[in-house]
């Protein structure tokens, strides 16, 4: 569940591999680490979430597990190429 903190000793211990061995064959097939895919994955979700104008950007931030908005912004921005706000209003 990509809304979910994770770590990536608590993966390869549910997968019983090293971690580090999970983190290499993982990069091997996906081409990014775990978190630029995580991070796609909640970025994705949040496009979907910011239709909905009533709904905070907090809360999306909150839903799709960003620790805060300022974190969630800043990480929408590097993906997207624009905030989450001005991505909103384009919407129109």
């Amino acid at each position: 569940e990509f809304t979910e903190n994770f770590s990536t000793e608590e993966l390869a211990l549910e997968a019983n591999v090293h971690p580090v061995h999970l983190a290499a064959v993982f990069r091997q097939f996906y081409h990014e680490t775990m978190g630029e895919y995580v991070q796609k994955l909640r970025i994705a979700h949040a496009s979907r979430l910011l239709l909905n104008k009533e709904i905070s950007l907090a809360d999306i931030a909150f839903s799709t597990g960003f620790a805060d908005q300022s974190h969630f912004t800043r990480i929408f921005k590097r993906l997207v190429g624009v905030t989450p706000g001005a991505f909103r209003n384009s919407i129109d």
